[in-house]
């Protein structure tokens, strides 16, 4: 079914635009530019700063771009002088509290708000309080914590490190305090952050669009400019976020942020991956090959340390047969890594002992995905949580282990109000927002699982076609688990069989 379109005019010009899109998208997909402050897409969504106003045809007053949908027939203007003076008084709003610091300020050249002054032009506020423009920075309860500096004195109040808390983390550790000019982003009661259901994710800096917000571990180790960039994949976990990980002038790195739209992570990191770079700097780590002779190590050349393994292993191969020898994987490495690590390991030693650090946390899954699915991992991809209307957690803490993937989680139930159950002996934070939460007996989740679905086969509520199209070996199933009644697994799990 094809999608409706209605019939709008942006400066004079047709264009036909989706039912329900807003005015700063239709203008942007026809290349216009609005300038934006406190906006960002499916995230932070409020229209606080009023820069992105627009003359409506009819309309009283300017209409703030990013809240205000596209209808039929709508005539839209996008640049006159009142508009400009309008973005330019929202904008001097903005800086009317904001110190004049941007020379020693680690987010200069990389600031939306002062690239804004740059483009209207604006040099000093007209409503800056003098006594405000280089005060000493306040004492906050942000300091104690190591990962993240607040500046309330850069803070334009833009709700965009909020929204990105809770529409994007999902965990809402921090908000708006007080009201009007004495407003400020706070934790609740002014805790420190550490205190609060913060996972220092990271979440709310990258969203900040001043220096209000910044890593403390790239605090004065130079400006964005000065940083050489290089996207690649987060190593911590099976998530596989993509990430830009920033080097300094050292060659030291010292800042990583999430790569906004792309998959599989669309811009989200954990602590691990915003924070947990800092054993690249490390003075300890080996730079070069270490040959041990008389019981210590001397430093080698690649060329050396490359002609002693293959002699070494030549060696071994005679002596012993190539099953003497084996090779481990890792689950760092990039598959293609892993791929050449094995042919090595069959094609040139002629063995078939090779193993993955994966092999010890993952034996049991990969068993019984193999058996299941025909391969010992996910066969689809983590953007199909947003797909699901049940969402069934067992032997898994997400927010610990694959924390960006458990934000997936939260935001499918929030926003398209999916129906979350979470079985686990401890409660996590998953189980806290679950709709169902079942706390068994821990050492035995085949039992609860049989147990589950001898009441879906007793009830009926199995797909009979999909099962006799897809499946094989249902009958025998069917007798595996009519052995486990209510009773015994309620007895065994610890379970109320009412649940």
């Amino acid at each position: 079914m094809s999608e409706k379109l209605i019939n709008a005019k942006i400066d004079g010009k047709d264009y036909q635009f989706p039912v329900g899109m807003t005015i700063l998208d239709a203008c942007k997909s026809a290349g216009y530019d609005i300038p934006t402050l406190c906006y960002l897409k499916g995230i932070a969504e409020e229209g606080a700063c009023g820069m992105c106003v627009v003359e409506v045809k009819k309309a009283r007053t300017l209409q703030r771009a990013c809240i205000t949908k596209v209808t039929d027939g709508m005539e839209i203007t996008t640049d006159s002088s009142a508009i400009h003076e309008a973005r330019k008084t929202n904008l001097e709003l903005a800086l009317a509290h904001h110190p004049l610091d941007c020379m020693t300020c680690d987010a200069d050249g990389d600031c939306e708000l002062q690239e804004l002054a740059y483009q209207f032009g604006i040099k000093k506020s007209q409503f800056l309080i003098d006594r405000e423009a280089f005060e000493s920075p306040k004492k906050t309860a942000w300091d104690t914590n190591p990962f993240i500096q607040f500046d309330p004195q850069k803070c334009i109040l833009c709700r965009r490190c909020v929204d990105a808390c809770e529409n994007q983390a999902l965990v809402e550790a921090i908000g708006m305090a007080m009201r009007g000019s004495e407003s400020v982003v706070s934790t609740p009661f002014n805790v420190p952050l550490e205190e609060t259901d913060c996972q220092f994710c990271g979440a709310c800096v990258q969203a900040c669009p001043v220096g209000a917000l910044v890593e403390k571990p790239r605090i004065g180790k130079g400006k964005i400019f000065n940083l050489e960039k290089t996207d690649t994949i987060c190593a911590y976990c099976g998530t596989g976020c993509d990430i830009s990980l920033y080097k300094d002038k050292k060659n030291n790195l010292v800042m990583a942020r999430g790569i906004v739209d792309a998959m599989p992570n669309k811009g989200r990191l954990c602590v691990k991956g915003r924070y947990g770079f800092e054993y690249v700097n490390s003075n300890e780590r080996l730079t070069k090959p270490l040959i041990k002779e008389n019981g210590k190590f001397r430093e080698a050349t690649w060329e050396e340390a490359i002609a002693y393994t293959a002699t070494r292993l030549q060696e071994i191969k005679d002596k012993y047969g190539p099953d003497a020898i084996g090779v481990l994987g890792s689950s760092r490495c990039t598959n293609e890594d892993n791929f050449a690590v094995q042919k090595f390991a069959r094609a040139v030693i002629g063995t078939n002992n090779v193993d993955n650090c994966a092999r010890l946390c993952h034996a049991s899954t990969i068993a019984g995905l193999g058996k299941a699915l025909g391969t010992g991992a996910a066969t689809n991809p983590v953007d199909d949580i947003k797909n699901a209307d049940v969402m069934f957690v067992i032997g898994s803490n997400m927010t610990e282990s694959h924390p960006v993937i458990a934000q997936f989680v939260k935001e499918n139930k929030k926003k398209r109000g999916a129906k979350l159950i979470v079985c686990d002996p401890r409660k996590t934070d998953l189980a806290k927002v679950a709709d169902i939460y079942i706390q068994h007996f821990p050492g035995i989740d085949v039992a609860l699982l049989n147990g589950m679905m001898k009441v879906m086969v007793d009830k009926g509520l199995v797909n009979k076609e999909f099962i006799e199209a897809h499946t094989e070996g249902y009958e025998e199933f069917v007798k595996v688990v009519s052995k486990y009644d209510l009773d015994m697994v309620s007895r065994l799990t610890r379970v109320d069989k009412a649940l």
